[in-house]
């Protein structure tokens, strides 16, 4: 059974067999359905958080989507957001797979997302040393759907901050009183 689209079918078949004296009846029954998901990259502006109403661009699942976070200081994180919607009346599964760099992460990695329900999630970039990524692929898959893939960059860097000196002794100083 490989329906073409969304609709209940229901087949007779019915068999002679040798040496019955009655035919054979089977009932079959199936049901075509699509899941019907939409994942969106949340692009927040300064003027958009004010209002609470973020711009969403729609990521196409037949071609790879490009985001580059930038210098990312170590130990610091950069974020995007997504929003992963469900149009459909059935429940779907999904998994983010982040390959094996422990500086990309997603939370959550992995969820349902109800009928008619909308899940945010969020892609994390946390370099913990200097380091350059380029066309890191991260891929959102839903179950029996469609697969993302997500092409990252972003650099991690130390800060430029030189001491002259490890320590300072400024000698007595006298405490004054309001």
């Amino acid at each position: 059974f490989s329906p073409s689209r969304e609709v209940d079918v229901n087949v007779n078949f019915s068999w002679t067999i040798k040496k019955k004296p009655s035919r054979l009846k089977l009932n079959v029954k199936g049901e075509g359905y699509n899941v019907h998901d939409m994942l969106q990259l949340v692009m927040p502006g300064e003027s958009e958080l004010i209002k609470g109403n973020p711009r969403l661009v729609t990521i196409s699942s037949s071609s790879d989507t490009f985001l580059d976070f930038g210098q990312v200081l170590v130990n610091d994180r950069a974020v995007n957001q997504f929003i992963l919607s469900n149009g459909g009346d059935r429940s779907f599964e999904f998994k983010f797979e982040t390959g094996l760099s422990p500086h990309i992460s997603a939370n959550p990695s992995l969820g349902t997302v109800a009928p008619g329900e909308s899940f945010n999630c969020e892609v994390c970039f946390c370099p913990r040393v200097a380091e350059m990524l380029s066309n890191y692929c991260v891929r959102c898959i839903i179950g029996n759907g469609k697969k993302y893939r997500m092409m990252i960059s972003g650099k991690g860097h130390r800060p430029r901050l030189h001491f002259s000196q490890s320590s300072l002794n400024f000698g007595s100083c006298f405490v004054i009183p309001k």
